[in-house]
């Protein structure tokens, strides 16, 4: 199941290259990659972040949102169709804590190379709900930590 968002772009090769991905571990519940930025008609080339050469997936999904969503594939051979759910009590970061649930129980990769143009505007949900976003990520941080007796 590839995840999109009707405003943002994929390369051609986007899903190929995931989907390679995929044959090569096919034990990898889901996979996300690298984004260059649309600002204002003017692509701005991503960097990956050096954090996933070192830091190990399932604990930095804990804290930070390390998926952009219009990247991630799932894996239907490995993930369960009932996990595959947005929780509606974590509103405007619903898809962070997708990711952090799925990290916690299925392996998952992120992809050294950008696959998607990501639109940024002042319309975009991030962009108008920014600070609600960030309370409820800031909630789903203690909620980790809690349960990692962190708290």
């Amino acid at each position: 199941v590839a995840r999109m968002d009707a405003d943002d772009v994929a390369y051609p090769w986007r899903l190929s290259r995931q989907v390679a991905l995929f044959e090569r571990r096919p034990e990898l519940g889901f996979c996300g990659a690298g984004v260059d930025m649309l600002i204002r008609g003017r692509i701005a080339i991503g960097r990956p972040d050096p954090v996933f050469k070192f830091g190990r997936i399932p604990i930095l999904a804990m804290f930070f949102t390390i998926f952009i969503h219009p990247t991630v594939v799932y894996n239907r051979k490995v993930i369960d169709d009932s996990v595959l759910h947005y929780d509606q009590t974590y509103r405007h970061a619903e898809d962070f804590d997708l990711f952090r649930r799925l990290a916690g129980r299925y392996p998952a990769a992120m992809m050294p190379e950008n696959l998607v143009v990501y639109r940024v505007h002042q319309a975009s949900v991030t962009s108008r709900h920014v600070t609600e976003m960030r309370r409820t990520h800031l909630r789903i941080v203690a909620e980790n930590l809690e349960r990692e007796g962190l708290a």
